[in-house]
């Protein structure tokens, strides 16, 4: 279950066990299925909103070398193209 603060609806924490609840908190069985930066709860729509977190991936960017390669394997492939309808032009 998830405790909220009952003022303000912001997302406190989630438990499994049963718990001794401060005056400003309260149990909800509302599923937070967003990975929010700092949630808090809409008890109009029984959602919650708030700033979603965003994980950057670092992706390797291929060395110039690379691409060079990439790009000499793409015209040969090209050019092998261009001869074959040419042979079968004739």
């Amino acid at each position: 279950m998830i405790v909220i603060n009952k003022n303000t609806g912001q997302y406190l924490y989630t438990t499994t066990i049963e718990v001794d609840l401060m005056k400003d908190e309260m149990l909800i069985n509302e599923i937070l299925t967003e990975n929010f930066e700092n949630p808090y709860f809409d008890f109009k729509t029984r959602k919650f909103y708030g700033t979603l977190k965003v994980e950057s991936i670092n992706v390797e960017e291929p060395t110039q070398e690379e691409l060079i390669s990439q790009k000499e394997n793409e015209l040969i492939s090209i050019y092998d193209e261009i001869q074959k309808l040419k042979n079968d032009k004739q």
